[in-house]
């Protein structure tokens, strides 16, 4: 877009992380649940990588949550459930998660993604393993608050460094949120928008300012 015009605003999406909040007394001892949210129409990527959970589940034992669509989890030996979306009850579902997913191909269309997905799993203090594509990189950090796989790359590695370590988990989680308040609440992008919109009309970009009567 910058070759047209450089004079860009960019406003990132946003997730209430008043509402959004890690749930109580995470238990380390119970079986970790990994977990992605979504739709059918996004489930494709989802199941690009069922083969490399399943054979996952023979090393780690988890539960892979999806939240949103139905795939095929018994035909990739993998333990858990699909539940449907629902506003009501998003909140419970979604706090359930311990690491969040978000695998995307390397397409024009994947890297227009508003990476929602990963937003969300940190506002709830979970870290997230998602494809190394688009703005992903600017909400997950790598190393900090999860991993990026690179576009056709293995995915077993940081989930296997999750799954085993649930300190870590908790380090990334709490850094994920801290990152998400800071750079993706209401109250952070409305006052980007704001001085964005202030900064236009100051450089009469719209033509003189009407004077007052």
């Amino acid at each position: 877009m910058r070759q047209f015009n450089g004079n860009i605003a960019l406003w990132p999406t946003t997730v209430d992380t008043d509402r959004c909040q890690p749930r109580d007394g995470r238990d380390d001892k119970a079986t970790p649940v990994v977990g992605w949210t979504g739709s059918h129409s996004t489930a494709y990527y989802l199941e690009q990588i069922l083969p490399a959970l399943g054979a996952l589940e023979r090393e780690h034992s988890f539960d892979l949550l999806v939240v949103g669509a139905d795939v095929d989890l018994a035909g990739h030996g993998i333990s858990g459930r699909c539940v449907p979306w629902s506003a009501e009850t998003e909140d419970a579902m979604v706090q359930q998660i311990d690491i969040g997913l978000m695998p995307l191909l390397d397409t024009q269309w994947a890297c227009g993604k508003c990476v929602l997905k990963a937003i969300q799993y940190h506002a709830y203090g979970a870290p997230a393993v998602v494809s190394d594509v688009g703005v992903n990189r600017d909400v997950v950090l790598d190393g900090e608050t999860g991993f990026l796989v690179p576009p056709g790359g293995d995915w077993a590695p940081p989930l296997r460094k999750l799954l085993a370590d649930p300190e870590l988990r908790q380090q990334m989680g709490a850094k994920g949120r801290a990152h998400v308040v800071a750079n993706y609440s209401p109250a952070v992008v409305a006052g980007k928008v704001a001085r964005d919109l202030r900064g236009v009309l100051e450089a009469g970009a719209f033509g003189p300012r009407p004077q007052a009567a």
